[in-house]
This record gives C-alpha cells, structure tokens and sequence, in this order.
C-alpha cells in the first residue's frame, strides 16, 4: 500500500488551485495540476484500473473527474468539463516519479494498468477557485506563492508538520534584496513582523502567507481567505488572526527557508528618501495592489481594531503620508521662500 499525502494547494495572489493524490485503491491514484506561463492550467487525474473497480474505462473516469472538481470565478460555480472542455486521454504503464507519494523503487519499476484524463484551459479569470466539494479527500490545504521557490521536499515535511502540531504551519521565505516572510505580530496601530524572541515564546498573531499549510480541521471552522474583501497582500494577515482568534496554533516550520522574489520597488521604498514624487508614490500606495488600498484596509482595519480605534488605525497611514509629503514641500530647494545661490 502506498502512504497516501493528500493535499490541496492554494496560490495566493493569482490563482487558488487544489491539488490532492490518493493511494492505490482510492478512487484517484494521483491528480496534478501544472501552472503554465502563458496562464493556462493542465489537470491531469491518473487511475489505476487493476486496484480501482468502480472506475474501469475512460467515460467512468471522466465523469467522476468532472462531478468531482468545481471551478469557481466570481459567484459563478461551474463542472471542470464545462469550462474546460473536453480532455485527452492516454494509458501509461508506470508511475509518476514526480508524485510525492514516496514510492519505493520496486513499485516504480512495477507495471500498472493506468488510465489518465487530462484537461487543459485558460481560465477567464487570472483569480479562481478550482475547489473540491464537500468529502472529498483532501486533509490539508497548501497556499502558495507563485514567486515563492521551497526547497527540495519541504511541501512534504510541511504538510506533515502541519498535521503533527494539529495547527496553522508555514515555511519562512526570504528574498534576495533581505524582505522576509513569515510570522508578525498585531500591534496597538498596525501588523510587523515579530522579532525572534517573540517567535521563540509563540507570540505570533498572523503570518504572510507566501508558504502555508492548514489541517482541513481549521479550514472548515474559518472558511477560506475573504478574496472578495481583501484583493491582494492584506489577505494573508486577515486570515491569520481570523485563525489565531479561532484557537489555531501557528507554527514555523523550523530549519527550512524558502526562495522568494524581492517585492516590487514601489512596496519597499521609503517615502522620505525616494527620488519619485509623492503624487506617483500616492498612486501606488493607494492601488488594489497595496495594503492601504481604502476599502481592503478600511475593511480589515475595522475588523480587527473594532469600530471605534479602527478608524484610527485605518486614518494612521494616510495622515503619515500627508506629514512626509508637507515636510517634502517645505524641505525642497524649489519650496517658496528658499532662494537659490
């Protein structure tokens, strides 16, 4: 018998993508999905009909697959053969050696009847849910960056990880330019990044979400990320302290970092010091993009502040802003009154 590793992956910031492999005699040997770069999605299920009698022919797989996989965009849900189209089919003999299911060598070198279903497709959307329905058999959810690189087998130590502490785990990610993500604390006006005495005493009220597993248990006690509230970053730390305020315990996975892309320039400049005019500065600052977009932050800062000191907390970058642009002006050569010499 192969250990199974179910799991369901999620791509935070441009797709939310499940993934999930079954064992022998599951109803699903494996199912891989691939992100291409032009934006198009494969999703290849693979059977084995020797060990699996209730799906023996290609009609039985494709309809099982199809009542299987929802793609979600928006408030529409819709079958993946609706939207996808119709697959391809093919018959292979051997194992996946890519699937993370540890198979040993005599199983990779044994010969399987397998039958594989594949759907390729552009979503319309460049953010959907392709979304398992309820019992299905995915026990953790991975959400994922797509600019975030783990090393070697760390999804899998994760995921087990993740299932040992019965909470919330991630993998630290840095980037070349020194940015860091990982866990942060809530603070009287804001969210920052905790310190590693406050990590070591598990201070830690929320998380960025570039690398992180979550037991099925929290998922269906907290519900999935409020994409519709939160369109960008600030999603990630809403959704960690709406679980810290469930009970969940939140966990680094320790001695694994992963690889991550430097955020852009315009996300990690300085207001005071940047050579760019405030004007251009407030455009983005101000962007969907942008922790401080106003309702994804009026929004969060409320929620989490409370209706009274969240509107102080929500006004507090924004007046920063207004400070740094006034002391800009004054500060100028070109300011009014300043004579040149």
């Amino acid at each position: 018998m192969i250990r199974a590793l179910r799991h369901f992956a999620v791509t935070w910031g441009a797709l939310v993508l499940p993934l999930f492999v079954c064992a022998h005699n599951g109803e699903f040997l494996l199912a891989k999905l691939t992100l291409r770069p032009d934006g198009s999605c494969v999703l290849r299920l693979t059977v084995d009909t020797e060990a699996n009698f209730n799906l023996q022919n290609r009609a039985q797989l494709t309809q099982a697959a199809d009542g299987l996989f929802l793609v979600s965009a928006g408030k529409e849900t819709a079958s993946l053969g609706k939207v996808a189209g119709e697959p391809s089919f093919f018959s292979e003999t051997k194992l996946d050696p890519a699937a993370p299911l540890g198979h040993t060598p005599e199983e990779m070198a044994k010969a399987y009847k397998l039958e594989v279903v594949e759907w390729t497709w552009t979503p319309a959307s460049p953010k959907f849910l392709l979304r398992l329905p309820e019992m299905s058999p995915h026990t953790v959810v991975l959400w994922l960056n797509d600019d975030c690189r783990p090393p070697g087998s760390a999804l899998e130590k994760l995921c087990a990880f993740a299932a040992q502490t019965s909470g919330v785990a991630w993998i630290d990610a840095r980037a070349p330019g020194g940015w860091s993500y990982g866990a942060h604390r809530k603070t009287l006006w804001r969210v920052r990044r905790c310190t590693p005495a406050e990590e070591a005493q598990g201070k830690i009220d929320t998380f960025s979400g570039n690398c992180v597993c979550l037991p099925r248990a929290w998922i269906e006690r907290v519900g999935l990320p409020h994409a519709h509230l939160f369109p960008h970053g600030i999603a990630d730390f809403d959704y960690g302290l709406r679980l810290h305020a469930a009970g969940a315990p939140l966990r680094r996975l320790p001695g694994v970092v992963a690889d991550n892309a430097d955020p852009s320039p315009a996300a990690s400049e300085s207001w005071r010091t940047s050579p760019r005019p405030m004007r251009a500065i407030w455009r983005d600052f101000s962007s969907p993009r942008s922790f401080f977009h106003f309702p994804a932050w009026r929004r969060f800062a409320l929620r989490h502040w409370g209706p009274v000191w969240g509107w102080a907390v929500f006004a507090a970058p924004y007046v920063r802003w207004a400070a740094i642009a006034a002391l800009r002006t004054v500060s100028s050569p070109s300011a009014p009154g300043k004579v040149s010499r």
